[in-house]
């Protein structure tokens, strides 16, 4: 199946419809080699340029909600139509989620900041760790056949009453 008769998948661009086109990844290296360029930079008033799929959408002048169409759009065999999106995909997650590890360690980005981002763009999360040592104070009474049985269910109550 070519890629010419998918009518279904299209791109938005802020609002005239546009069809996919192979320059996506000419543009994806374009994309990245800009980021690398402005996040590796010693000028004083440094600026961040962290790989993301909103800048790569912005970048492309296409809705972000087109490249995750692009991104699942399957045929009918249920293969990705568009493979090398769902890849560019997961390498801006990858390069983001790697970027902010790198320059927040490096304190190169603000800690606070990277922190917050990795748990809502990439899943990250506080790690608690709860120890739980208690004590159970565990009374035993030993009722025998003599015993009549109000006194045994009396004194069974007050031993768990306690």
């Amino acid at each position: 199946m070519s890629r010419a008769s998918n009518p279904v998948v299209k791109a938005e661009r802020y609002g005239a419809p546009v069809k996919y086109n192979g320059k996506v990844l000419k543009e994806f290296a374009r994309y990245l080699k800009q980021c690398d360029k402005i996040n590796n930079s010693n000028a004083k008033n440094k600026k961040v340029k962290l790989p993301t799929i909103t800048g790569f959408a912005n970048h492309l002048n296409i809705r972000r909600e087109t490249l995750y169409a692009w991104e699942g759009a399957k045929d009918e065999s249920n293969k990705l139509f568009y493979p090398e999106v769902a890849n560019i995909m997961c390498i801006l997650r990858q390069k983001g989620e790697e970027t902010l590890v790198n320059n927040g360690l490096a304190g190169k980005f603000n800690s606070s900041m990277s922190k917050f981002t990795l748990q809502n763009l990439h899943d990250w999360t506080d790690k608690s760790e709860v120890n739980s040592h208690s004590t159970l104070d565990v009374r035993i009474a030993s009722i025998t056949a003599d015993v009549p049985p109000e006194l045994a269910s009396q004194a069974y109550k007050q031993l768990i009453n306690r």
